[in-house]
């Protein structure tokens, strides 16, 4: 399956500049290769991930969980929307997540003697943690969402129990700390 994202989904408050650039997008492209699969797994759980994945031919559940809905009745009778995997809006707890690991990997650069952070001309260096945990904490949140819309269709999506959720790693995170 081809990714859900790409590295025009990097915008306002998850922004990464030049991204237009090929190394820029190189570097993108390999942390959604390895963190998209990885999130989606550890969310939707195995089989769910392996169906979505599989699923060339559009299909309509398959599409409400990538490009979300209007609004629909969770399992509680409530009226609410669900946003999406990949959405048109470009606001994606995957972004979110690549977000993070993003930001983790930029924050030094390894040299020959060990790691190492770039000393800027006309600039003051300022650590990434605030928006890192900004843009995680966003996705926890939309992790419960995704929650709520997976459990108010269970004939769509059979497969999955977010008790099998690996909930250990998706808790808010706390930047000064």
């Amino acid at each position: 399956m081809p990714n859900l994202i790409d590295h025009t989904f990097f915008i306002g408050s998850i922004n990464i500049a030049n991204t237009n650039q090929q190394s820029v997008q190189g570097q993108l492209t390999a942390l959604i290769n390895k963190y998209e699969k990885e999130l989606l797994t550890d969310l939707l759980g195995h089989l769910t991930y392996k169906d979505l994945s599989a699923n060339a031919i559009p299909i309509e559940r398959w599409d409400r969980l990538k490009a979300g809905v209007a609004e629909y009745e969770d399992a509680y009778g409530y009226k609410t929307s669900w946003m999406g995997l990949a959405p048109a809006s470009k606001q994606s707890l995957i972004a979110n997540y690549v977000y993070y690991w993003y930001q983790r990997t930029q924050a030094t650069q390894t040299t020959g003697v060990g790691e190492s952070i770039t000393k800027a001309e006309n600039a003051v260096r300022e650590s990434p943690m605030v928006k890192m945990a900004s843009a995680y904490n966003e996705m926890v949140k939309w992790i419960f969402e995704l929650c709520r819309f997976m459990e108010a269709h269970p004939t769509d999506y059979p497969d999955f129990d977010k008790h099998c959720i690996k909930w250990q790693y998706f808790q808010t995170v706390n930047p000064y700390l």
